[in-house]
């Protein structure tokens, strides 16, 4: 059967590989799948043995997983890559869901903290203040009493 010769070129090739001291073809920390699939037999494959034969895919992805690559760059993409060997599904869904809430919220406090930047140094400018003129020389800068009182109160 065919399936089961291109799984066979396929294992030689790892073994030539291996021997050799190499690992096969790679892009960007991933398996180079059309690159492989051109080694391997004495006139290489097409993309569809990849596709049809769910064998040959697996022995792939396990070498993949052996060498500490990703079996392809959607994986990178879209964030399924292989974690000490489990798939993303096994990893706790939980604690994924928590940090991304974390990030997300994070992200919201920079831009609070950017947009009262923007207002801070708007109200410098609309007191006369020159920035940059007094700030980097040391100056003092004299601003009326609770100038800055407002931008105190939003913060707490």
């Amino acid at each position: 059967m065919a399936g089961d010769e291109n799984l066979q070129w396929l294992e030689e090739l790892i073994d030539a590989s291996e021997q050799e001291g190499k690992i096969l073809p790679t892009n960007k920390g991933a398996l180079a799948h059309m690159e492989i699939l051109k080694r391997i037999g004495p006139k290489g494959v097409g993309r569809h043995v990849l596709q049809d034969n769910p064998a040959f895919q697996q022995r792939l992805r396990d070498y993949a997983t052996e060498k500490g690559l990703l079996y392809s760059i959607k994986e990178r993409r879209n964030g399924s890559s292989d974690i000490a060997g489990a798939s993303i599904g096994e990893v706790d869904q939980a604690e994924v869901r928590r940090l991304q809430q974390e990030n997300n919220r994070l992200g919201q406090m920079v831009a609070v903290l950017k947009a009262e930047n923007f207002d801070l140094k708007r109200k410098m400018k609309q007191a006369g203040v020159l920035l940059n003129e007094q700030v980097p020389m040391g100056r003092r800068i004299k601003l009326e009493p609770g100038f800055f009182d407002e931008q105190y109160r939003k913060s707490e």
